[in-house]
């Protein structure tokens, strides 16, 4: 039978892998050297690593901390192992985002730094990280055509509804599950991670709780609860969600609950449900857990926190209504 360049048999119908194809992958399993993700050094690398050529989903409400996150991470995970990044956020200036990178590669807010530690932290995110101009408004081609130039190991869209949509695409549905399989193919064809930051659907922002410490108080998400629907869980390999609750005693944590690794055979791990990871945020740094990733300080027993506290986690609130509106409130904390 003729064969393609990767040792395909090629039938009429169907492209039929040899029996050896990607023996070294198996191989490599069954005797424990297979390549795993890349973590930042601390609890979080149990459940979520950093792997090439994967598309990773970020579900948050406004004002959970997705782009302020990202921010954190992207710099633990430059730092550590010297993954590069190509950053478009929307929804947030070029200057904005540099100025959270530089304090959280310092510790301490830029403004609180020498002239001297300043550029040198500039510097830094600089080599690491390319910025696209926030004011331009990209569609999903151009900004993988952009992504595919450069040299750096993945990218970020930050948010998903903030792209532009081609003319003459009407069919919602239809238009996510074309961009969701242009996002696969960069991936696989590039070997670049893409991140993806995205929106709850309106009616899932509006559900509240209804009584106990966090009355009136939005509910954490679900991986369906995503703008579009469960298309978007359904194809991704990594899905993640951000929750903060704006009261005095939390507001200056947020909680990441792993919803979804597609393969946890070269790293990471769903969280158990109705669970999810912690992190306390204080001049310019988050710690996880109660270990800061970036120094290695632990400042409070590693331990796994239920998402509201300790009457009984995410399974109080799936059957939720809408009592009423969510009313947004003053925060004294830049995400």
């Amino acid at each position: 039978m003729d064969q393609d360049e990767r040792g395909l048999v090629m039938t009429r119908h169907l492209n039929i892998v040899p029996d050896n194809f990607q023996d070294d992958k198996l191989r490599s399993y069954y005797d424990g050297t297979m390549p795993q993700g890349y973590g930042i050094g601390c609890d979080l690398d149990n459940f979520y690593v950093w792997k090439p050529a994967e598309l990773t989903f970020i579900l948050g409400a406004d004002g959970a901390g997705k782009t302020f996150n990202r921010a954190w991470y992207y710099v633990c995970l430059a730092e550590k192992n010297g993954i590069t990044g190509d950053i478009y956020t929307n929804e947030n200036q070029v200057w904005s985002m540099k100025m959270k990178m530089i304090s959280f590669h310092a510790g301490k807010h830029i403004t609180n730094l020498s002239e001297g530690d300043f550029y040198k932290h500039k510097t830094w995110v600089e080599g690491h990280f390319n910025f696209l101009d926030q004011e331009k408004i990209y569609d999903l081609d151009q900004l993988l055509d952009i992504f595919s130039s450069t040299k750096k190991h993945f990218a970020l869209i930050d948010p998903y509804n903030s792209m532009d949509i081609p003319d003459g695409s009407q069919n919602e549905h239809l238009n996510n599950k074309k961009n969701l399989g242009k996002m696969r193919l960069f991936s696989n064809q590039t070997k670049k991670s893409l991140d993806v930051c995205m929106h709850p659907a309106t009616g899932k922002a509006r559900m509240l709780h209804k009584s106990g410490e966090f009355e009136g108080q939005p509910v954490p998400l679900v991986k369906a609860d995503v703008e579009g629907g469960q298309i978007f869980p359904n194809r991704t390999d990594n899905f993640l969600i951000l929750h903060r609750y704006r009261t005095a005693a939390w507001k200056k944590s947020t909680f990441i609950d792993i919803a979804k690794i597609k393969e946890e055979e070269t790293g990471g791990q769903t969280s158990n449900y109705g669970d999810a990871l912690r992190l306390d945020f204080s001049e310019y740094k988050f710690t996880v857990n109660g270990v800061d990733p970036m120094t290695g300080d632990v400042e409070v027993p590693n331990q796994m926190f239920e998402i509201i506290n300790p009457s009984g986690g995410m399974k109080n609130f799936i059957e939720s209504e809408y009592p009423k509106e969510i009313e947004d409130s003053n925060d004294d904390i830049p995400f």
